[in-house]
């Protein structure tokens, strides 16, 4: 039996901070004569640092854990066991947060300011399985196992909020909520179980012909009647050609050659959560209606739209493979060829406005079994001992991914409002293409053609044709029917190397990575509007147009008041990237020292994350692709000195 207890304290911050920082005017002065945060800096214009004015934000989270496993093995002959295993959490956490007058944050929608709030959760876990295994052989020569498992899993999630507005004193924070001029009570529990049993049939011939059959039984309790329940065969045969008597020639450089095929039917269940098949509804009981003066309450719907025929996401794998290690070890690997197609993928999709499922007029979201995928690909695996001696080891492991997505199908066709589109990978972007800056060379008659002025951006148009066939060779005003899709988050290249140093008592680990072929949007740059406004300001060091700098990536300053259709083309970039994602230096003492200490094991270490990245795109310098475009945190580099000691 094993336990492990974690308590946490952490106050955290807000990404409105970064994000506001790149938009605010930048002249002013940051602090007062006291060396304080100013929180209008300048005339009309707030600090983004308002979260940080003392007593103005404030979210402090305690969360204590504790998990424990157990479990018991039992033999009562040879080759059949028995296991039982449970494991168990327990969770409290504690979350208060307070918004002040001249804070950024993002508050509740619900709140008024200040706002306070104080939120308790509960939660607990369990998983019991079960594990019944029967190995034997017949004749020496033939080995079989038969193994049957079930598994039980069940998790509860409450919470309680207290809030309230309008305190007189910041000092208060979330402690006092009584003060508040209007205080709000909410509660909440969410109960999820999932029970799975499994069959599994392993036979070997000699070590050499190998064959696994099994299937799992998944069952969970948040998809819709009728549909909780389903089965996930899959089989596999593998032939080790190495052990063959005709292969007695290349014994020794050949150690192992084995060839694999296998097929299957995987499950998804992740991402929908509890009562996601029913239409979520609040009761207000204290707004919003009024009748001869009187407050009369109302239900509103509120969260996802019920989905009365959600079940498994389906995928049919098919992976052949071959494992190969050669020179007594000095260098191993593996290649896969793998196809998957999947039926029935999870999605989770806005209603269309015209289906009247909305909530306060927003339409609402509901979970679907929406498309039909596809998906191919090569993996492999090269490890290599470079260098093996008495004092010097140096290895080297190689990993790469290819892959090749799209959507087979989809219900009603593109779903333009999801960015899903057939032929097309799950997360394209679509948007319009850049094609560069107009500039002045232009004539006056091309420019009315497009709509357009110097220092405007200039797209790439998709051709439109009249009711007679005839088209226009793209030369029309910007449209959103110029929209095209440009590219997909998912990467189709994924390469990591990672190299291992062993001098004596010293260790090296180098690991670095890359991605290519994925697209992405980037908030950060897009943070640039062409917008003219004290508030919305570019970036420090933008490529912007003017009649001296025409061939400039950017709009001109000012140009994102009039134009409207086609700016956002300068959000879209290569996210191609190379980076070193961590690099750590070791030192081990001798034991003929730490053992005086009584330490079997003293381990001195550094650490640096994400020391170099490289962007493939130069515009995207300084950020990290790997975030996606994210404008929430920048990546950081970050260098951890850290002890192992082991008694």
């Amino acid at each position: 039996m094993s336990t492990n207890l974690n308590y946490s304290i952490r106050n955290r911050g807000d990404n409105k901070t970064f994000t506001g920082a790149l938009r605010a005017f930048p002249l002013g002065d940051v602090f007062d004569e006291f060396g304080e945060y100013n929180s209008e800096y300048i005339n009309n214009q707030y600090s983004p640092m308002g979260d940080y004015i003392k007593n103005q934000y404030d979210n402090n989270n305690r969360y204590t854990y504790i998990n424990a496993i157990g479990y018991a093995e039992i033999t009562p002959f040879k080759g059949l066991s028995y296991r039982t295993q449970l494991n168990g959490s327990l969770g409290h956490g504690r979350q208060g947060t307070y918004w002040g007058n001249l804070c950024h944050a993002n508050r509740p929608t619900y709140a008024g300011s200040p706002h306070a709030q104080i939120q308790n959760s509960d939660s607990y876990s369990y998983t019991w399985e079960n594990i019944l295994s029967y190995n034997f052989s017949i004749a020496n020569d033939h080995n079989i196992g038969v193994t049957g498992v079930t598994s039980w899993q069940k998790n509860s999630n409450e919470y309680t909020n207290a809030d309230g507005s309008g305190q007189d004193l910041d000092i208060w924070k979330y402690w006092r909520l009584l003060a508040a001029n209007s205080q709000r009570v909410e509660s909440g529990l969410t109960t999820t179980q999932k029970m799975s049993y499994a069959l599994r049939f392993n036979y070997s011939y000699k070590g050499k012909y190998l064959f696994t059959f099994s299937n799992r039984w998944d069952g969970v309790s948040f998809f819709s009647p009728g549909k909780k329940w389903d089965s996930f065969p899959a089989g596999a045969l593998a032939w080790r050609v190495s052990d063959e008597s005709f292969m007695k020639s290349s014994e020794k450089w050949l150690d192992n050659l084995k060839l694999r095929v296998g097929a299957g039917i995987t499950g998804n269940s992740g991402g929908v959560g509890a009562y996601s098949t029913q239409t979520n509804a609040y009761k207000y009981t204290s707004a919003g209606i009024t009748i001869n003066g009187n407050i009369v309450p109302f239900t509103q719907y509120t969260g996802t739209y019920g989905s009365p025929s959600l079940g498994w996401e389906k995928s049919y794998n098919w992976n052949f493979g071959i494992d190969m290690a050669v020179l007594k070890g000095r260098l191993d690997g593996s290649l896969d060829f793998f196809t998957t197609k999947t039926r029935g993928l999870l999605f989770k999709r806005t209603m269309p406005i015209t289906s009247g499922s909305t909530g306060w007029g927003s339409p609402l979201a509901s979970w679907e079994n929406i498309a039909k995928t596809s998906n191919k690909g090569v993996e492999f695996t090269i490890n290599s001992r470079n260098i093996v001696t008495k004092d010097f080891k140096w290895n080297t492991t190689l990993t790469g991914t290819w892959s090749k997505e799209k959507i087979e199908s989809l219900p009603n066709g593109d779903l333009i409002s999801e960015n899903l589109f057939v032929g097309k990978p799950i997360h394209a972007i679509y948007d319009y293409k850049y094609a560069g800056i107009w500039g002045t060379d232009a004539s006056q008659e091309e420019l009315d053609k497009y709509g357009v002025k110097p220092g405007w951006v200039k797209v790439e148009t998709i051709e439109k044709f009249d009711e007679n066939g005839n088209g226009d060779g793209g030369v029309h005003k910007y449209s959103q029917d110029d929209r095209q899709v440009l590219g997909h988050e998912n990467p189709n290249w994924i390469i990591g190397l990672n190299n291992t140093f062993v001098y004596k008592d010293f260790d090296l680990t180098i690991y670095a990575m890359g991605r290519f072929g994925q697209t992405i949007y980037s908030k950060m740059l897009g943070s640039y509007t062409a917008k003219s406004g004290i508030d919305t300001n570019q970036i420090s060091g933008i490529d912007y147009w003017t009649e001296e700098n025409q061939g400039a990536y950017y709009p001109r300053p000012g140009s994102g008041d009039d134009q409207t259709i086609g700016n956002t083309a300068i959000n879209v970039y290569d996210g191609s990237f190379i980076k070193i994602k961590n690099i750590t230096l070791g030192y081990t003492l001798p034991k003929s020292i730490s053992k005086h200490a009584l330490m079997e094991k003293c381990r001195f270490y550094f650490t640096a994350y994400n020391p170099w990245i490289f962007a493939m795109d130069s515009k995207l310098k300084g950020t990290d692709p790997e975030m996606g475009g994210s404008d929430t945190f920048p990546t950081y580099k970050q260098f951890v000195f850290g002890i192992n000691i082991t008694f």
